[in-house]
């Protein structure tokens, strides 16, 4: 009986040994495509850690495991509740988050060089800006939800491409974002920024709102905005700077390009007072399109810029609209 009893103790313990080494050894995805999460088809382990030799795994990675890396051409969905650290999508790989992904409360958790998607109900949780960590683009392709906090580092993109009802909250993380992209062909409701959207490095492009408006902030104050790159308004689009108080500035570091073809046209300001510095040209090509500078009583504005090019459009200037410039206006 005692030799049974030592037999069932060393089979368990080696049970157990080879369930530890595959949760702490690295992961990567197949490198034939990708596949879900949960599946292990989609998986890799090394076997041992750092000789390069990787076999099917037998169970999909965790925070318990050790490294995980999606590599190139692979797309990774996730479709179950899972927490991850130690990972890195390659340039040219993707996870798609369809429902929880938590990202354990240290440093580069995840490292995007490639793509990040959330869509449906898919979150991406993270504790800290530091824990998540963006080189490459983070699409955002869900109705509300959350942008999840991030550090995003110079050369990435935050792309909104599914809004249809309620706006995503998390415009403003610490930093700032590097490019904005606003792409919504399925909006059907003002989209409210409520002023948290204040400062993007490189270029804000608005490419689709569906006829619908993005307003920057509703009042009392203003929005301040600092755009390190170009401002521009693409496709069917309109934006509205602020609705009513005073104090909306908004920097650009660029030119300010409006291109909309929206014949509703994008409306400036309603009512108070704003300010737009472009330290580039302001240029309009909209034809179909309209802009409206200032509207409603009591509005002022001034934009301060370099050319003032217009290809024909309307173009409206009510109650009064400040022109400042280097060069004379033609």
């Amino acid at each position: 009986m005692a030799i049974w009893r030592v037999k069932f103790f060393v089979l368990g313990l080696l049970l157990f040994v080879a369930i530890s080494a595959q949760a702490q050894t690295n992961f990567r995805s197949n490198g034939t495509g990708g596949g879900t999460w949960s599946s292990t088809t989609t998986w890799q382990v090394e076997s041992p850690n750092g000789s390069n030799n990787w076999i099917a795994a037998s169970s999909y990675p965790t925070s318990s495991s050790n490294t995980i890396q999606i590599r190139s051409g692979d797309v990774v969905t996730n479709s179950i509740s899972v927490t991850i650290d130690q990972t890195t999508i390659d340039v040219g790989g993707t996870v798609t988050s369809t429902f929880i992904l938590t990202l354990a409360n240290v440093p580069n958790a995840l490292t995007v060089n490639g793509t990040l998607s959330v869509s449906g109900v898919g979150t991406v949780t993270s504790p800290a800006a530091a824990d998540l960590v963006i080189n490459g683009t983070y699409i955002h392709a869900r109705n509300s939800g959350t942008i999840p906090p991030a550090t995003w580092n110079s050369g990435s993109l935050c792309s909104i491409t599914g809004m249809t009802s309620s706006t995503p909250s998390g415009l403003n993380p610490p930093g700032g974002f590097s490019k904005f992209n606003w792409n919504c062909p399925g909006q059907t409701d003002v989209a409210y920024f409520a002023g948290n959207l204040t400062s993007v490095a490189s270029d804000l492009t608005i490419s689709s709102t569906n006829g619908q408006q993005i307003l920057f902030a509703t009042g009392p104050a203003g929005p301040n905005l600092t755009i390190g790159g170009n401002l521009q308004i693409d496709g069917n689009s309109r934006i509205g700077i602020v609705t009513s108080g005073t104090g909306g500035i908004v920097n650009v570091a660029g030119d300010f390009n409006y291109n909309s073809t929206n014949a509703t046209g994008s409306q400036l300001k309603t009512t108070g007072d704003y300010t737009i510095n472009v330290s580039g040209n302001f240029n309009m090509n909209s034809p179909g399109g309209s802009l409206i500078f200032s509207g409603g009583s009591g509005t002022t504005g001034t934009l301060t810029r370099q050319a003032l090019n217009f290809i024909p459009t309307p173009v409206q200037y009510r109650p009064l609209l400040t022109l400042r410039s280097a060069h004379p206006l033609l």
